[in-house]
This record gives structure tokens, C-alpha cells and sequence, in this order.
């Protein structure tokens, strides 16, 4: 039999990153919820979203700079001089949209997600080049607050 000190993350640290990629594929590809996660895989729902929540931010910092670099003097000179070239708007930095997605109440958030349309929503924004690709972006904001206050 084995002591309660076993730790399966000295013993096997590749089987515990795939399977925190498994939890992470499971639920954000497939759309598996939580509690269905825990079911399968006899794990408590806050350890599941704890690995997934670990897992993205992870991809966040590892792919932000990459995908989502700072954009420099050089870069938003660029920019502004593709959006001349292809659209006529001279001195223009990014086609900004938001969106609210709609989500059920979160646990003692009171009416901070209600958005003027009486759902619970988050609001997501980002901000892309006349190539649309991404320059920016911000997810997470409270659904009551409205997308032209948002920058």
C-alpha cells in the first residue's frame, strides 16, 4: 500500500501535465462542464477548474507575446498607414468590438453581470489591424458596464 505523502508529481510529472492538457481540451474544445470532468476522473470540481484556470493562463503568458506584442512607435505607424492605404481613415490605430456573452450568475456577484438587457453577461473586447489580426484584447469585464466606456 502506498503512504498518504505519495505525490504523483514526483513520481509521474508528465501523466499530471497531460492530464491537466485533458482537463483543459475536455472543457474549453469540447464544452465539458466541471462536474462532468469530476465524475470522470473522481476529482474535486474546485481542483478540475483550478488545473484548467492554471492551464490558461499559462497559454496566456507563454502566447501573449507573441500573438499580442506592445505595440511599438514603428508598429502603430504601420498600422495607421495600412488603414490609410485600404480604408481612407488616416491616423486610425485599430477597429475596436465588443461583445457581451451571455452567462448564468455568477455566486455572490449581485447585479455586477446584469447588462441592460436584463442577462448576465461578460463583455469582450478587442481592438485589430486593417489585417485583422489582433492587436489587443480584454475579456472579463463586469456585463453592466457599458462597451463605449470600456477603453
Amino acid at each position: 500500500m502506498l503512504k498518504k505523502s505519495f505525490n504523483l508529481y514526483i513520481f509521474f510529472p508528465s501523466l499530471i501535465c497531460y492530464l491537466n492538457y485533458i482537463f483543459f481540451c475536455r472543457y474549453l474544445a469540447i464544452g465539458t462542464t466541471f462536474t462532468a470532468l469530476h465524475y470522470d476522473y473522481s476529482l474535486g470540481i474546485s481542483t478540475i477548474w483550478k488545473i484548467v484556470l492554471s492551464v490558461c493562463n499559462n497559454l496566456r503568458s507563454t502566447l501573449k507575446n507573441k500573438f499580442f506584442p506592445e505595440p511599438i512607435e514603428e508598429r502603430k505607424r504601420d498600422i495607421s498607414d495600412a488603414f490609410r492605404k485600404c480604408s481612407h481613415f488616416p491616423s486610425c490605430l485599430g477597429a475596436i468590438d465588443g461583445k457581451h456573452i451571455r452567462v448564468t450568475k455568477f455566486p455572490r456577484s449581485g447585479s455586477m453581470n446584469l447588462n441592460y438587457k436584463c442577462h448576465f453577461s461578460i463583455v469582450v473586447m478587442a481592438i485589430a489591424d486593417s489585417d485583422n489580426r489582433f492587436t489587443y484584447d480584454d475579456t472579463g469585464a463586469y456585463g453592466k458596464t457599458a462597451i463605449l466606456l470600456f477603453f
